[in-house]
């Protein structure tokens, strides 16, 4: 085919030497209209949206606070577009103030890095006609929280935090003028999502003549008979060491671990197919509960949790395997060999989210040096000092001063 201008192109030479101004006038003028007859924005009443039957209360002295989270579905109506794709998750709040000193919220309690209100409508902008973006901005910023609540007044609105699905924890931090600080903790189940424990039946998981029920004295006797190795589904081919135990009822555990910043995983979800659980058993099963944490990008830590047919003063005991996935080739995640790093990493999340009460540590397997790294059944190389982490978890919050350390076996150097 000619190139233009040569012999056989049928456009002459001035004509094409107007064609990119052409082109930058239609551009201009498709810009123009999109600007003006684009998208109009139209979400629905708050009233109209029934999320706020789910809220939550938490009261300390003159102050009364209720937060509730809407599901992605309810998110569209009240917000016209779907935050949750964008990773933007609204959490409501109701703060009423009864006391005489005004009180002012710090969002960086619910979300350290929280969106503005105008963040958000800009982050959504595309498509919208210039009058609906300033339409949105308005909208979004009224329906934010307010930041100071009057002595004798309640305010209400929206925080627009990081996109979490599974139960949503969150503290929210109240400020007195009178120098007095105030924070309630939630933990809000989200629509739309259901983490896999959710459809474990742990009642059933044991007969009451196949658990074993022992006192605090008993306890280190009584976990010499529990499993130290994972296996595969025929229970064979004995894989990594079962690193952690947790001793505490199910719902201070996932308080704990939520408080912690542990997320969860959904039932039938891709994590859920992940070698974490698809090729570590205990107790002939799969693990009851799966949670992971992000360290970067791509990285990340995995915890397996199993119940165990144990009882420490009517206290559940959890048998758990902790380990750090690092990014390998083709996106497929590869295990770290250190397998003490996840353990400690473990221990430092709990602590630093007031969720710890008490630990301690106990040598359960045959230490490993780097230059003996076994191979378990997947070929995961890996490294201990072979010992277990035994974790007592909290529900309520525990200062990091206030944890106890209980001296079972002492730990020897890396």
């Amino acid at each position: 085919m000619p190139l233009p201008g040569q012999a056989g192109d049928a456009v002459s030479a001035p004509e094409y030497r107007w064609r990119p101004f052409r082109r930058l006038v239609v551009a201009v003028t498709c810009f123009g209209l999109a600007a003006c007859g684009g998208n109009s924005f139209r979400p629905e009443p708050l009233e109209s949206v029934d999320f706020q039957s789910r809220a939550q209360t938490r009261s300390e002295g003159d102050l009364a606070v209720r937060a509730a989270v809407p599901g992605p579905d309810e998110t569209l109506r009240l917000f016209g577009v779907p935050l949750y794709e964008r990773g933007v998750q609204p959490v409501w709040l109701e703060v009423e103030n009864r006391g005489p000193v005004r009180v002012r919220l710090a969002p960086t309690g619910i979300d350290p890095d929280y969106f503005s209100p105008v963040e958000v409508a800009y982050i959504h902008r595309g498509g919208f006609s210039g009058q609906a973006r300033a339409a949105m901005e308005s909208y979004y910023h009224d329906a934010a929280m307010a930041r100071f609540i009057e002595p004798g007044g309640k305010e209400s609105g929206f925080v627009f935090t990081n996109a979490r699905l599974g139960t949503k924890a969150f503290n929210v931090d109240l400020f007195g003028a009178d120098k007095h600080d105030y924070s309630f903790t939630f933990f809000i189940d989200v629509p739309g999502f259901i983490p896999d424990h959710a459809e474990v039946d742990f009642a059933g998981l044991y007969t009451e003549d196949r658990i074993t029920d022992l006192d605090e004295a008993g306890l280190r006797a009584g976990l010499e008979n529990l499993p130290r190795f994972t296996t595969d589904a025929a229970g064979n081919a004995p894989s990594e060491p079962v690193n952690v135990i947790f001793i505490g009822h199910g719902s201070d555990l996932r308080a704990a671990l939520l408080r912690s910043g542990w997320q969860e995983t959904a039932a039938k979800s891709e994590l859920s197919e992940s070698p974490a659980s698809e090729s570590r058993y205990l107790f002939g099963r799969r693990a009851d509960a799966l949670l992971r944490k992000a360290r970067g990008k791509n990285d990340r830590n995995e915890l397996a949790i199993w119940l165990a047919p144990m009882r420490v003063d009517g206290r559940p005991v959890w048998l758990a395997q902790v380990i750090h996935r690092l990014p390998g080739l083709f996106g497929i995640l590869s295990q770290d060999p250190d397998i003490d790093e996840a353990q400690y990493y473990l221990l430092q999340s709990l602590w630093y989210g007031q969720s710890l009460a008490q630990m301690a540590w106990r040598a359960a397997v045959e230490p490993v040096p780097v230059s003996e790294s076994v191979l378990g059944f997947k070929y995961n190389g890996y490294f201990t000092l072979g010992y277990q982490l035994v974790i007592w978890p909290s529900g309520d919050p525990v200062s990091l001063l206030e944890v106890v350390r209980l001296r079972w076996d002492r730990v020897m150097k890396r």
